[in-house]
């Protein structure tokens, strides 16, 4: 099965519901076990997709075993919440609007000398919903050989059964690509930021010689 990212995903009628954006690999199980779609919808949220829904994949669309309306009601990948203000904040730059004399003592986000009014700009916490230790693997994710960067993850291959990795494709570069194929054995550690090599650059083949 072939996770490449970017790739269409359609429903069981061929609709398509979204693209493949992200890959969700847990170290313990050494197995991906779903994928982030982003949704069609016009608001861009981006939709955890178990590998149990996945009837089909390869480099140019996924195909879900899940309805529309099922995949419509599939979690969010992320959810945002704001964290309040302090319980004082109102009431010291209620101080301030009066007496703008000293603010050394106060420390808000973003103001600036001579500013009667200071607002607190509100601090926004991120959830995932996925398990903590999981990896999420995405374009932004990059693979390191011995000797260097390889590029970024465009391509992940896994057993059809076993959802296990079996094959990772990196490219590099803007106007020209540059991709390279890199099997399971010549992985070293699985990060979402970044994936090590246990071999060098040159040890890797082009894609369209393996």
């Amino acid at each position: 099965m072939i996770l490449q990212l970017g790739a269409d995903v359609i429903s069981p009628d061929g609709d398509k519901v979204g693209e493949l954006h992200r890959v969700v690999y847990d170290p313990e199980t050494d197995a991906v076990v779903s994928i982030v779609v982003t949704h069609n919808a016009l608001d861009g949220r981006e939709v955890v997709v178990p590998m149990g829904v996945v009837n089909s994949a390869d480099d140019a669309i996924v195909v879900l075993a899940a309805s529309e309306e099922e995949f419509d009601m599939l979690d969010d990948f992320a959810f945002e919440h704001n964290v309040a203000p302090p319980p004082d904040a109102e009431e010291v730059e209620s101080d301030l609007i009066h007496d703008p004399v000293d603010v050394s003592d106060v420390l808000p986000v973003g103001a600036a000398t001579g500013v009667e009014s200071i607002a607190y700009t509100p601090v926004v916490h991120e959830h995932l919903h996925v398990p903590t230790g999981d990896q999420v693997l995405d374009h932004d994710t990059t693979v390191w050989a011995t000797d260097g960067e390889v590029g970024h993850v465009v391509q992940v291959r896994v057993h059809d059964e076993t959802r296990q990795i079996e094959s990772l494709m990196a490219e590099r570069g803007a106007l020209r690509k540059h991709a390279r194929f890199v099997p399971a054995d010549a992985i070293d550690t699985i990060g979402g930021e970044a994936i090590t090599l246990a071999v060098g650059s040159g040890d890797l083949q082009d894609p369209f010689d393996v």
